[in-house]
C-alpha cells in the first residue's frame, strides 16, 4: 500500500528539468513584460520565489535544493557604494522614456557580480523621507506574497502600499505632463530582477 505522507526526494535530473522550466517561465514573462503587458511581472516574482525562497519550516528554493544557491553569483546592474548617503535612490528603474513620466527596467550590462546575500538584501529603492527602503527580497516579497503573484491579500503593507499606489517618490512634474493614473516602480524592478537573476544563473549553472 503506498504511504501517502511519505515523500520521494527528485533527481538531480528532474530538478534541473524544473530549473529549464522556470528559466522559460521567466523568459516568456518577460516578452511579454517588454511588449507591454506590465501584470507579467507579478508571474515574474512567482518565479523568482520558486527559485530563491526558503523558509525554516518546509520551503526550500530550487537553487538551494540543486546546492547553487550560494556557490554562485549575482549580477547587479548597482554597486553598494551607489547607495552611499543616499536620500532618495531608484536603482533599478529609470522615470523617463520618450518625454513621458514612466518606470522602466534598467536591462543593461551589470557592474558587479554578488553574494547571494549581497544581492537579495542590496538596497534597491530609498525615500528617507518617507522612511521607505526596499531590498530585493522585500519589492520580490511584496509583489509575489501579496500583490497578485501567488496570492492576493485583502490589504498591503502600509509602505508598499504608499510605494505602489501614492506615489511614494513624491515627484512633482514640471516639464512634462504628469501620469493620469500613477503608478509604482516595483512591476519594473521585478523584471528588471528577473533579468539579473536570469543572466547568472545561464552563465554559470549548466543544464
Amino acid at each position: 500500500m503506498i504511504n501517502i505522507n511519505k515523500k520521494t526526494p527528485q533527481t538531480e535530473k528532474e530538478l534541473l528539468h524544473h530549473l529549464e522550466e522556470q528559466l522559460y517561465f521567466i523568459k516568456a514573462s518577460s516578452e511579454a513584460f517588454d511588449k507591454g503587458f506590465l501584470g507579467e511581472a507579478k508571474r515574474l516574482a512567482t518565479t523568482i520565489r520558486v527559485l530563491l525562497h526558503d523558509n525554516k519550516t518546509s520551503s526550500q528554493s530550487l537553487l538551494k535544493q540543486l546546492d547553487q544557491k550560494d556557490k554562485i553569483k549575482y549580477y547587479s546592474v548597482l554597486e553598494n557604494k551607489d547607495t552611499d548617503n543616499a536620500i532618495i535612490f531608484v536603482g533599478l528603474s529609470s522615470g523617463f522614456e520618450n518625454g513621458e513620466f514612466t518606470y522602466y527596467p534598467r536591462l543593461v550590462s551589470p557592474v558587479a557580480k554578488l553574494d547571494f546575500q549581497e544581492w537579495w538584501n542590496q538596497p534597491v529603492l530609498i525615500n528617507k523621507p518617507q522612511g521607505l527602503l526596499f531590498t530585493r527580497e522585500s519589492i520580490i516579497r511584496n509583489v509575489a506574497n501579496t500583490d497578485g503573484g501567488a496570492h492576493v491579500d485583502p490589504g498591503l503593507n502600509e509602505k508598499y502600499y504608499e510605494l505602489s499606489r501614492q506615489n511614494g517618490f513624491g515627484w512633482e512634474f514640471h516639464d512634462v505632463e504628469p501620469p493620469s493614473e500613477f503608478k509604482g516602480p516595483e512591476l519594473s524592478f521585478t523584471r528588471q530582477i528577473a533579468h539579473e537573476l536570469y543572466m547568472s544563473i545561464t552563465e554559470q549553472i549548466r543544464i
